[in-house]
């Protein structure tokens, strides 16, 4: 791993920026977790070791036997629980050098089941996953107390007729699960507010919750004392335009904090980012793409 120069970028940025805690999408996982060890090693011979982590199968690959998406055939890459060719492509990784002090995975969840969900009917309703990836209440041990990042990958709102409402009730999922404590949703939410086939009030749901931040308060200069800051590396974007009504260009991930003291940053089509000094809080980071 460490020979490959697209692998090794990664991880000197990410060790330069030198996050407490991680996510990493687009990374696939194996049952012993052999490539995200790998990477942990190839980040603490960076100088940024990162001990603790936690990565299960995701819904990617994930094979059913059954014809999810209608073609008349079974057992392709979209009659998975998640697309995906092979069971595990794809999946998610968290790294932290702080200690995890539990994990929730609502992974399993059927669509069906999630409250005022826009599945469309299907014969297949009592197999078929919300979470295209996977959906994880990760709680870290902090010395300012508990601080639960609330990751997810979610489907783009393309390529399939079922993709708009399945990559809403993804993303907005978290809605009904926010736990009571400090939080972050993070992770690749493949959703933009004002372009693509995606439904815009996903985003504006969040924003509007009592337990996440308005813009407005994004940009406030007042935070109250002992609130955690997060931080995310950078904007990730899909400029391929032969695929317009997919990702071309727009803002497809976005960290969204539990409350404005957590991170200073604007959901748009050019969010800003600014990290924070030194605090008792962890910075968090998320990292969209291969490795």
């Amino acid at each position: 791993m460490a020979d490959d120069p697209q692998v090794l970028a990664a991880a000197q940025v990410i060790a330069g920026i030198a996050p407490d805690a991680i996510l990493l999408t687009g990374l696939d996982w194996d049952l012993d977790n052999r490539a995200l060890t790998a990477f942990a090693d190839l980040l603490a011979a960076q100088g940024h070791p990162m001990p603790h982590r936690h990565a299960t199968q995701p819904n990617r690959g994930l094979p059913t036997g059954l014809d999810l998406d209608g073609d008349g055939r079974a057992g392709r890459p979209r009659d998975a629980q998640g697309y995906g060719a092979f069971t595990g492509q794809s999946g998610l990784a968290i790294l932290s050098r702080l200690p995890i002090a539990g994990v929730t995975d609502h992974s399993a969840t059927l669509w069906r089941d999630v409250p005022g969900n826009r599945m469309p009917d299907s014969p297949h309703a009592d197999v078929q996953r919300l979470s295209s990836t996977a959906h994880w209440d990760v709680a870290l041990t902090t010395p300012a107390g508990p601080l639960h990042l609330l990751a997810l990958a979610a489907t783009p709102p393309a390529f399939e007729d079922r993709n708009p409402a399945r990559n809403h009730d993804e993303v907005t999922f978290w809605l009904s699960h926010l736990p009571d404590a400090p939080f972050a949703i993070l992770g690749n939410l493949n959703v933009d507010p004002r372009d693509g086939d995606g439904d815009p009030a996903t985003l504006a749901a969040l924003a509007t919750s009592p337990r996440t931040p308005s813009r407005a308060a994004h940009g406030s200069r007042r935070r109250p004392a002992r609130m955690p800051r997060i931080g995310a590396t950078r904007r990730w974007t899909r400029r391929n335009t032969t695929a317009r009504r997919a990702t071309c260009g727009w803002t497809m991930s976005c960290p969204l904090p539990g409350c404005a003291s957590l991170m200073q940053a604007s959901c748009g089509p050019r969010p800003t980012i600014r990290w924070p000094n030194r605090s008792r809080w962890p910075r968090i980071a998320s990292w969209s793409g291969s490795i």
